[in-house]
């Protein structure tokens, strides 16, 4: 049974971040400033790429923009972390890394003419088939 439990806590942490909201594995979260003002978090595990980290938070900020009736949105500022945690003991020592994004939007109705913006619904669908999340 302990070695049931013990492969399946394995099975587990063995896989990137799945994109959800946040859990054990890690995910997305996203705070309201404001009406059209939002902070999207994104935190992965030891197994998800720094890439990975950064495509699902840009694919979250467009999903809280058109649940919010905003076709665009523009990145006021954003930051990219990594935390590291080591693990083994003094013969074998081995360093995980776990990226995370915090980013700043702005949404619009339509879409500004003055600074760079994000079409919501291309976004959804190029991070989307980029990592076949259809369905998900």
């Amino acid at each position: 049974m302990k070695a049931l439990i013990t492969i399946g806590m394995l099975a587990i942490a063995s896989c990137a971040t799945p994109y959800k909201g946040n859990n054990l594995l890690g995910g997305y979260s996203s705070t309201r400033l404001s009406e059209n003002e939002f902070i999207v978090r994104f935190s992965g595990n030891g197994f998800t790429s720094s890439e990975r980290s950064t495509d699902f938070a840009l694919l979250r900020c467009a999903e809280v923009a058109q649940e919010n009736g905003f076709p665009f949105f523009s990145i006021i500022d954003s930051d990219e972390n990594e935390s590291y945690s080591i693990e083994g003991n003094s013969s074998s020592i081995r360093t995980i890394t776990k990226p995370s994004n915090r980013t700043h939007i702005v949404c619009f109705g339509e879409k500004p003419s003055q600074i760079q913006s994000y079409e919501s619904a291309y976004i959804i669908i190029s991070i989307k088939d980029k990592y076949n999340l259809w369905g998900k």
